[in-house]
Formats: C-alpha cells, structure tokens, sequence
C-alpha cells in the first residue's frame, strides 16, 4: 500500500487525509480548531453552490448560541433544548427541525457476567426514563426509543412501535430479583461529553434510577 508505514494499513495517513469523493475537497485542517472544504472541480455530481465552506470545532453548545446570536457563524448543531428556547425569541435566526440519522444507545460489555444475563439487560431498559427525557433534556432536540435504527431510516419502526417501554422501577426490581441479584450491584458506565450535550445527563439519569433499587453505577466521563 502506497501510504502504509509499518504495518498500519494506511491508517496514519488517513487520520490526517481524506479520499475527497464527495462534492468538496479538504483543503486545510487544523485538528480541534476548524476545517476548511473547498468545492471539488472533480466531482462528477452538481456542482455545490457554495465554494468553500469553513466548519469550526466549539465543542460547548452555549458558545455556539452565543456565535451565531452575534452572526458570526451561519448555521449552529447540537444545541441544548435551553438554547433552541433563546434563538426561537430571535427574530432574525431560524431554527429547523429535522430527523438526524443518528443515535446514542446504551450498550453492554456482555463478558461482564452481570450483563451476560439477559433479564438484567431488560431491566435496564425499565430504568429509562423515556417520557421524563422527551420533556427536558431531549425536548426538541431528540426522541427517545427502545429501538436501534433511527427514525426516518429504512426499516425505522414508528414512533409508537419504537418506544414499547417505560420507567418502571418495580419491574427492574423483579427482573434483577430472578436474574439473582435481588440487593443490587455494582458496576462502571462510560458516557462521552461529545458531541451530544446532553449524552451525559443522561448517563446521570440513569445513574440516579439505578440507585433507587440499590444498583451502584459509576459514571466514568470520556
């Protein structure tokens, strides 16, 4: 392989290039800071209306308000519902709505005898407070479901087949009881600050759900 250095399949190379099939090319990149795409005379598709395109990296979601209340970005993502709240008062900003496809999930590291048990995964799912998430932190800005692929998508379930649970303490106290761990346990969750603002509330929801039935998580922030 043309770009190979010992035995990394390219991979070295590619953490720092794109193959630039698309309708823009990278032209310059400056990690953690801001990219820069320039419209690709190559592509064999339209050409794009815009001929370059600067995306900054501002990872907190108030800043990115904050730029684009004072005009100084054009389009703004992953804002927390309190922000969409503020820019809806601005008359000269618009927000739009539209299904992303894209998901958070909680998975589980099965070699884990604990969550080797399937009756301790579905009691899991009755520690989600999934109404509770669609008012506050979700609210306009996700949907919460018990189902993988994302609304919009081919083979998405609907909104109502998506979502078949609901926080039910008892019904996980139950499950874990007949799974064998009727006092509880301990265990570690991983939950990543990026780029979702709101994928650690979250992971605290749970945390705070699990402690009601004598579950201790520790939340480890990546």
């Amino acid at each position: 392989m043309k770009h190979e250095q010992d035995g990394d399949m390219g991979n070295r190379y590619l953490a720092r290039h794109s193959a630039c099939v698309g309708p823009y090319q990278l032209s310059s990149w400056r990690s953690g800071e801001a990219l820069l795409l320039r419209a690709s005379s190559n592509y064999w598709g339209k050409a794009p209306q815009l001929k370059k395109i600067l995306i900054r990296h501002v990872a907190e979601p108030g800043t990115q308000r904050l730029l684009l209340q004072k005009h100084d970005i054009d389009v703004a993502r992953n804002l927390t519902p309190e922000d969409l709240k503020d820019l809806q008062a601005t008359t000269d900003i618009k927000v739009k709505r539209v299904l992303e496809p894209s998901m958070m999930y909680w998975g589980f590291n099965v070699t884990n005898p604990i969550f080797a048990n399937e009756k301790v995964c579905l009691a899991m799912r009755y520690l989600i407070d999934y109404e509770g998430l669609s008012r506050t932190l979700l609210k306009d800005v996700g949907v919460p479901r018990a189902s993988f692929i994302p609304l919009g998508n081919l083979g998405a379930l609907d909104e109502k087949e998506g979502q078949p649970f609901e926080l039910d303490i008892q019904k996980a106290k139950q499950l874990l009881t007949e799974a064998g761990y009727p006092e509880g346990f301990e265990a570690s969750i991983f939950a990543g600050a990026s780029p979702y603002p709101f994928a650690l509330p979250i992971a605290q929801s749970l945390q705070d759900n699990a402690k009601k039935w004598g579950c201790a998580l520790k939340l480890n922030v990546l």
